[in-house]
């Protein structure tokens, strides 16, 4: 039942709106992941969270007060406050049977602080249901520092989003030069997300890249756990998010069991990197790929469950696309990809420490007659500390026999040892991750970085030793 109470107070009138919700606390996330040279999980990836289900109060002050129905209006000096969500505006108008509000003049953020480290400025902003806020007329600002201006932006900002990468990217690399990336998220509701990259570089112009994914059996919650793709099989070694700082949780709670083991996804790509280790200029043309990845539950022959932070899912994927690589063969090869893993927990080590073996396998298919398989054996052991620390070891020998068209899907190490260390202190993040070839005897790629986050954004900087390329990103948190 909705409850609504005013409070008369000198020259201001206070509503309370209390309903049942679920609160969802934001997960600090920046562990290492090397997969495509990033250390921190994907910008769109949504990250597990500590549930908890309590009354979240909509709270609304303003200098005057009008109602119809369910429909309630404020006006002047308007502050509207839902969970960490907070926006001041000239006017706002409620639905409390929709919860639909619409505000004039408004500024939004996520931050605490009197002073927000961020906020976005919108002539008009609109607080949908499942989360989502759609603006128009929008400047981002941080600080008082203006970073961005855009027409329109929609995004969500609560749930298990986790983060969002919405400010401009700058980098170097030796091969692209200074590079400048702007993501926008074209759809983003619990099943759906449509992501554009755009990156300015330059010595190579422009690059781009369009994906879709859909979530069949569920949402695009992320579960907490870990993958042994393919491509991560080379260059990742975790993707492992942590409670929020100084949050209490029980990490069992960070399963996300609404998430959709079957997912749909679709990409075209123009002018993307490689980031070959044979050949650090390939890029390659993706017109289109489309295919499916199935996550199955993790496989314990030791009865001890695992935190749900160190489990790695078996996987089953499938797909099929165009691909154009530079330099390379002219025109468009197509190629049809089936690849499986399987890891198991095999020692009871508790909750907190895990040895996984791993077999990988796959196969491609080529228009041009060609038949590519490759097959890994893999060992991982992993332990996470109670402030958040781990530290990991993974070995990984590949083994290959066919031939294929590109080089961009073929291996280039075939003996590899990789070790992933990150130390957490409350607000800050130290990282480092190293890649050793054991035929070569060679270290051949290190990554380090640092992060520092508040309760609403995170600035993180990173350096990649191999591509010579330092990055740096400033996301929004706590949404």
């Amino acid at each position: 039942m909705l409850v609504v109470t005013v409070l008369d107070l000198p020259g201001m009138n206070r509503v309370y709106l209390s309903f049942s919700a679920a609160v969802f606390f934001a997960i600090l996330l920046c562990a290492p992941v090397v997969a495509q040279d990033l250390i921190e999980p994907g910008p769109d990836s949504p990250l597990p969270v500590c549930e908890v289900t309590e009354d979240v109060p909509v709270i609304i002050e303003a200098e005057a007060f009008e109602g119809v129905g369910p429909l309630l209006c404020a006006q002047g000096r308007v502050f509207f406050l839902q969970g960490n969500k907070r926006l001041r505006a000239s006017r706002i108008c409620y639905d409390t049977d929709d919860s639909i509000g619409v505000a004039e003049n408004a500024v939004f953020t996520t931050c605490s602080r009197e002073k927000p480290e961020y906020r976005l400025e919108a002539r008009e902003v609109k607080l949908l249901p499942n989360n989502t806020l759609h603006a128009r007329g929008v400047s981002l600002y941080i600080g008082n520092f203006k970073v961005l201006t855009l027409p329109f932006i929609k995004m969500r900002v609560g749930g298990r989003t986790g983060s969002r990468v919405v400010f401009p990217e700058p980098g170097y690399d030796e091969v692209d030069g200074f590079t400048l990336t702007q993501k926008f998220r074209l759809i983003d509701d619990e099943r759906t997300r449509t992501t554009a990259d755009i990156s300015l570089t330059t010595k190579n112009s422009i690059q781009a890249k369009l994906g879709a994914v859909y979530a069949v059996n569920g949402t695009l919650a992320f579960p907490p756990g870990r993958y042994f793709t393919y491509d991560s099989m080379r260059e990742s070694v975790l993707k492992l998010p942590q409670r929020p700082a100084g949050a209490q949780c029980d990490p069992q709670e960070l399963r996300a069991p609404e998430a959709a083991r079957l997912r749909l996804f679709g990409e075209l790509a123009v002018k993307q990197r490689a980031d070959d280790i044979d050949d650090e200029d390939l890029v390659v043309d993706r017109q289109p790929e489309i295919g499916f990845i199935y996550r199955g539950d993790q496989i314990y022959l030791a009865r001890q469950r695992l935190d749900p932070r160190l489990e790695i899912y078996p996987q089953l994927s499938a797909s099929w696309g165009r691909f154009k690589e530079k330099p390379g063969l002219p025109g468009y090869t197509q190629r049809s990809t089936i690849s499986a893993t399987v890891p198991v927990s095999i020692l009871p080590l508790g909750p907190s420490t895990a040895v996984q073996p791993a077999v990988v396998y796959r196969i491609s298919k080529y228009s041009t007659g060609d038949t590519y398989r490759t097959w890994a054996l893999a060992l991982d052991a992993s332990h996470i500390f109670p402030g958040g620390s781990f530290v990991s070891g993974r070995y990984i020998n590949w083994f290959e026999s066919g031939t294929t068209p590109f080089r961009f899907d073929n291996i280039d190490v075939k003996q590899e040892f990789q070790v992933a260390m990150q130390l957490q202190s409350k607000y800050h993040i130290g990282a480092l991750v190293l890649s050793y070839d054991l035929d070569d005897g060679d270290l051949y790629e290190y990554q380090v970085l640092y992060s520092h986050r508040s309760d609403c954004l995170q600035q993180t900087i990173s350096w990649n030793s191999r591509l010579k390329r330092l990055s740096v990103r400033i996301r929004l948190v706590n949404i």
